[in-house]
Order: structure tokens, then sequence, then C-alpha cells
């Protein structure tokens, strides 16, 4: 059975990101990868960005319209990859007409009502949002050993981002209600919004333990990084989820005491996507666990809409 798949927008995230390596770091060239998919078809308003899409990856339909796309096939993923205030429209098309399976760029919507309606209009279908670090292999066998126990009780930490809050505030989030669960309280301590951009600087308490976490505005680089130190060790996820440095308690050959012993770890950042498109896969052929569905971004905007409001 081949996944009969539709893209809707043909930015960047779907066509050109890592095209100058063999890295799969964008849609097109992850489902290229991947032979149990079909792709029926692209759409796109803007008509350079098609013919771009449709020549290098030879995708024979293109439409200019969504709706004529998903109308005039029969489809089982459609990938949403529009301007984010456009997503709660093509979402609700998509879910009216019946597809079944939606794999969404982040954040979701731009707002935690539209993503209550959203849920609320789900009828056996599955949304799977692209917070696509849930798919990094080394990051997930972390998770599970913070949730485990194995780094004891976290104690504090301290988390860094460039851009706005939702483009890459959003991606924190979501690393921290993975590993750490829902915070008890939210404390904005700072709050900027500039031509639809949201910068903050705020504190998580996850059991009265505090992360904060700090955005860089006026940097020409991209960073999102973050610093949890727990009982037993410490982790640390660098370069936006390239790197891991792993901290853990050992004793000091040389003194009476304890100190952190730290490793470096290469992740497999960049084959985050191909494994977005093995677990989609799964979850439509096997029904297995959808590892970043709806109530992922649920979450993450429930904080999102706390941080707004909260000052």
């Amino acid at each position: 059975m081949k996944i009969r798949t539709a893209i809707i927008g043909c930015g960047d995230v779907v066509q050109s990101y890592g095209n100058n390596s063999e890295s799969t770091l964008n849609h097109l060239a992850a489902l290229e990868q991947n032979k149990n998919y079909e792709i029926i078809g692209i759409s796109d308003t803007d008509e350079s960005k098609l013919k771009s899409a449709r020549e290098r990856y030879k995708i024979k339909n293109s439409y200019n319209s969504y709706k004529d796309l998903i109308l005039e096939n029969e489809i089982d993923l459609v990938i949403v990859a529009v301007p984010t205030s456009l997503h709660y429209e093509v979402i609700k098309f998509l879910i009216d007409h019946e597809i079944s399976d939606i794999f969404c760029e982040k954040p979701l919507t731009n707002s935690l009502k539209e993503i209550k309606n959203i849920n609320e209009s789900l009828a056996n279908q599955n949304i799977y949002v692209n917070y696509f670090r849930r798919w990094n292999e080394e990051l997930e066998r972390e998770a599970g050993k913070v949730q485990e126990g194995t780094y004891g009780k976290f104690i504090k930490g301290n988390c860094y981002y460039t851009k706005d809050l939702y483009t890459n505030g959003s991606h924190i989030l979501h690393i921290l209600n993975w590993f750490l669960g829902n915070p008890d309280s939210v404390k904005t301590r700072y709050l900027n919004q500039c031509n639809n951009e949201i910068f903050a600087d705020f504190t998580l308490n996850f059991n009265d333990s505090p992360i904060n976490i700090n955005c860089l505005e006026d940097v020409d680089y991209v960073l999102i990084e973050l610093d949890l130190i727990f009982t037993k060790g410490r982790i640390k996820i660098t370069q936006r989820g390239q790197k891991l440095v792993i901290g853990q308690v050992i004793r000091d050959e040389n003194y009476d005491f304890n100190k952190i012993a730290e490793n470096e770890i290469n992740t497999k950042w960049n084959e985050c996507f191909s494994n977005a498109y093995k677990n989609i896969e799964e979850c439509i052929i096997e029904k297995k666990v959808n590892k970043c569905d709806i109530n992922s971004a649920l979450q993450v905007h429930k904080i999102l809409d706390d941080i707004k409001n909260e000052k």
C-alpha cells in the first residue's frame, strides 16, 4: 500500500532546506526517499514556488488552489505548510472533507481557541504536528531516561531562543513539555509584541523547580538551547538539537567529592524528517502511536497563552 500524499504550500520547508547536502531536511526530500508514499499533487498560490517544486521533484499534478487539489484526487495524507495564519482555514477544510491524516507545520495555529475547535472537530482523524525534534532518536532516548528517573529529580534550568516566541520559543516549550510534563505555573518577566511577533522572557515552574527561558531579540543567528540540571546529572541540548551534552555524577578521583562528567553526542538530527514519515506510516498502516499529535500542540499553546496573558 502506498500512502497517497498531497502537499499544500511549497516554501523552503517543503522543497529547499538541506538541498546542499544529502540530508532529508525538507518534506519532499524525505518523501522521495520513502517508497511507501506516492505524491499525488502539490499546491501553492505562488507560481514560482510551485514550478520549482514540480520540476525539482518531477511532480505531475500541481494546483494554485488547494481546494481543487483535495477535491479532484483520492488522498490519504495532506501536508500543510502554508503560513500559520492560514493553518486553521486549511485544516478545517481538510477535516470537513474527511482527510484521515494531516501533517501540519508548527505552530498548529495562532490561537488556543482555534486548536480546541480543531480538536473538537476531529472524527477519527489524525493530526501530526511538525515539532520535528520529537523524531530525534537521541532526544527521545534522553526524554525516556528523565521520565524513568535516571537523572534524579529536576532542580533548575535555563533556555535561550532566537526569533519570536511562536517560531522558536514554541520548540523550547514542546521539548520541556515532552521531558518534564506540564508546568505548575508561568511567570512572564518581559513581553514585547511587535509586527505580529511576540518576544518574551519567562519562568516555568515544575514542582517548585524553575526554568528561565530567555529570548535573544536582536541577533543575526539562530539559537535554540536548553540546559537542564537534575540531582544525578545534567542534559544540555545545543545547536538547535544537533548536539547533546550528557552529564552524569561520578566520584572525583583526586578529591573527596562527586563531580559531573560530561559526554558530547552528535545527534542524528538530519534524520528527523525521515523518522517523522516512518512514524506517520506506522500510524496509518499499523495504527501505532502518533509521537507528536494535536494534544502535544494543545499543551504548548496553553503555555503560550499563559505567557501572553500573565504579565
